[in-house]
């Protein structure tokens, strides 16, 4: 038995061996595989069936062209081509033979079309911040939640793709829309965000945007570099692109807290697929946020009762926190209330309270006196609230304020004990930081982490000192220019690259400094040389500086930078001048002797051909234009010597 295609039609050859009954011919049928028993018995088995007369058998050999009906197949089920006697249903009795039918799936799709081919799901896969969301998290109080379909696996957070969009499968261009958000909350509500229902507009191979609903209202959100990213096509066609590089835009930059335009934020991972149903994702209610009481300084007390020095607590907190909420990013404050500061320390008056064991040294103290940092237009607030030492042993302790606590390392200080019994441990590290929450750095650069300072204290009597109130606001220190560039690149150069010259204009921007940045520098290299030391950024955090080369730069390669909240920086090629073609100089002497011949051989010339007395007139005239002559000569060179003179003064 042996089988053949031809489209759709089964052309069937039967063996026919010669049984020596008086058989009439062969049935030759399209059965399902694993049912040819049945087929005796169960005539829906088959799909098609037919019969070869004895008359169409040559040389024990008959072929069939069987035809089925299409809404008699089923293409995920397997067939056979069977043959047996006539005069009979199929039975073993009656068998001869069968054969498989291998169909391909272009003749199954002849037959009913082609299989739809369903893309894998598509989803984004985010972390948004890392640094914001772990300041949230742990160290503003604050609390991060998924809404709606997005979900949470670590750092990442995921939103399926959804229907909608117009994504160009041939191009892989378009817009893709995710479903689901984020919300952020700090500071009892002071600072709250939101991010809905994230759509990425993907508009060539190397860029993308990512927009979505920022506080309710829809927005562009980051900048996508796809040509960073690795990019990879599923089995069914869907699109995935792995860790391209986003940046912040300048549109959201007020909902994230004033970072910069162009600060890095988390990559981004996303598929292009199949979309699920879905809708708008719903907010969180904001939170009303609690204007929480200025803290007070604890009582100090009016007096005491024995001799000993009285107590007290100095210590700087972190001076990299100090720069930073009082620098360029933070743009913030810090306010003291019943406080002093010495050599850049707090210094805390000892209040009443504590659990001091005297004999063993060993106890609880209390300290008055709050320290307050402010920041990002009031976002920002720490309080370092009537600080508690509270020494364990001899080597450790710890110092509580305003709810966080801080391990002391005693065993590292230096310890003195006064004659009427009060303690002073002098230089104590402290272990711990203290969170900016800012962009990437430190100091007053960043917002990062801030070591904590170290720290004396004296635990004798209760103070009687009284500090008042005094508030610090941003500092205006002067920047200074770095003695190298400190970048080559983010500086695009607007001017010809043939018209920068020595004491030429030049004309160059630069994104991705903050909003409104004033007093950025603009040095020139290779030596430093600070153009200008007031330039500023617009409303977007974009520079656009125009001003003019020194007049005495040597032709050649310099880099030209702007320092600021950040740095950037360009590679150009100083050309020389143009040289103007100088006009030829003529002595004054030889124009006038050469003006003296001419003059009088256009004379002479001319009285060639006149009579005899006009000579004598002739000579006459030469006479007396040779005297016009030397009078127009000295009066020249006068002339001349005053013209030098003057010139010569007026420079």
């Amino acid at each position: 038995m042996s089988t053949t295609i031809e489209n759709i039609v089964l052309r069937a050859a039967a063996d026919v061996p010669d049984t020596g009954k008086d058989d009439q011919g062969v049935y030759v049928g399209i059965i399902e595989k694993d049912r040819v028993k049945e087929y005796g018995s169960s005539a829906d088995a088959g799909a098609k069936e037919d019969f070869a007369y004895k008359t169409f058998i040559k040389d024990g050999k008959v072929t069939r062209n069987l035809e089925v009906p299409a809404d008699k197949l089923d293409r995920s089920k397997e067939y056979v081509a069977v043959s047996w006697l006539a005069h009979g249903l199929l039975n073993d009795s009656r068998y001869l033979g069968q054969a498989d039918i291998a169909v391909t799936p272009a003749q199954w799709d002849a037959v009913f079309g082609g299989v739809e081919v369903k893309p894998g799901n598509g989803d984004l896969q985010w972390g948004i911040f890392g640094r914001f969301v772990n300041y949230i998290e742990n160290f503003a109080g604050g609390k991060v939640q998924v809404l709606g379909a997005a979900s949470r696996s670590g750092n990442m957070f995921v939103f399926p793709q959804v229907k909608g969009g117009d994504w160009n499968a041939q191009s892989q261009t378009g817009t893709v829309p995710y479903a689901g958000g984020v919300s952020f909350e700090a500071h009892q509500g002071a600072l709250q965000l939101s991010i809905l229902d994230p759509k990425i507009k993907i508009t060539g191979p190397k860029a993308a945007v990512m927009t979505a609903t920022v506080n309710g209202k829809v927005q562009p959100l980051v900048d996508i570099d796809l040509s960073r990213a690795t990019k990879s096509t599923g089995k069914n066609g869907e699109v995935t692109w792995k860790k391209a590089t986003a940046t912040l835009r300048a549109e959201s930059v007020v909902a994230f807290q004033n970072y910069p335009a162009g600060e890095k934020f988390d990559d981004v991972s996303f598929t292009v697929g199949a979309g699920k149903d879905g809708g708008t994702t719903t907010p969180v209610p904001p939170t009303k946020p609690v204007v929480k009481p200025k803290p007070q300084p604890n009582q100090k007390p009016i007096g005491t009762s024995n001799s000993q020095q009285a107590g007290s607590l100095s210590w700087g907190i972190s001076a990299g926190f100090k720069d930073y909420v009082t620098g360029r990013i933070a743009k913030g404050a810090i306010s003291t209330n019943g406080v002093g500061s010495s050599g850049g320390a707090y210094t805390f008056p000892q209040a009443d309270g504590g659990s001091w064991d005297a004999k063993a040294q060993t106890g609880s103290v209390q300290f008055s006196g709050v320290v307050t940092f402010t920041g990002h237009k009031g976002l920002l607030t720490e309080s370092f609230a009537n600080p508690v030492v509270n020494v364990t042993s001899a080597t450790s302790g710890t110092i509580t304020a305003g709810g966080r606590t801080f391990g002391l390392n005693l065993g590292a200080a230096s310890k003195t004990v006064g004659a009427n019994g009060e303690v002073t441990w002098s230089g104590v590290p402290v272990n711990g930081v203290i969170s900016g929450g800012g962009s990437s750095g430190s100091g007053a650069a960043g917002g990062g982490s801030f070591g904590v300072d170290p720290l004396s204290f004296t635990v004798g009597a209760p103070s009687r000192v009284q500090y008042g109130s005094t508030t610090k606001t941003e500092q205006k220190a002067a920047r200074v220019a770095a003695p190298t560039p400190p970048a080559t690149t983010g500086i695009r150069v607007i001017t010809p690259a043939d018209k920068i010259v020595p004491g030429g204009e030049i004309e160059f921007a630069a994104p991705g400094f903050e909003v409104d940045e004033r007093d950025i520098l603009v040095v020139l290299y290779s030596d430093p040389i600070v153009l200008d030391d007031k330039a500023g950024a617009n409303s977007f955090g974009e520079v656009r500086w125009i001003g003019t080369l020194p007049d005495d730069i040597e032709p050649g390669e310099h880099t030209i930078t702007l320092q600021g909240s950040t740095d950037a920086g360009a590679i150009i090629k100083v050309v020389e001048k143009a040289k103007k073609k100088a006009k030829p100089v003529i002595e004054q002497d030889a124009v006038e002797a050469s003006a003296q011949p001419q003059q009088t051989a256009a004379v002479v010339a001319d009285l060639t051909n006149g009579p005899v007395w006009m000579w004598w007139v002739g000579a006459g005239a030469l006479i007396a234009l040779a005297g016009a002559m030397g009078a127009m000569v000295v009066n020249q060179r006068r002339n001349s010597a005053n013209a030098t003179v003057d010139t010569g003064t007026s420079r």
